[in-house]
């Protein structure tokens, strides 16, 4: 599925495919896996709503 987020107070959004790698077109969208922080917190959210999420590097976001 193709998603675009927008993270925190970011006027710019970003839009991505929300799967597996190897399964993506070679079209130049870039790729979010589903297993990722980012990825689980998306499957659970519904539209127009935050999500946060956990940082690798320990931090959140949402």
């Amino acid at each position: 599925m193709v998603v675009t987020v927008r993270y925190g107070t970011d006027p710019e959004p970003e839009t991505f495919l929300l799967g597996v790698r190897d399964r993506a077109d070679s079209d130049g969208v870039p790729v979010c896996s589903p297993e990722s922080p980012l990825g689980r917190a998306i499957l659970g959210a519904e539209q127009g709503r935050s999500a946060p999420t956990r940082h690798p590097t320990g931090g959140h976001s949402g």
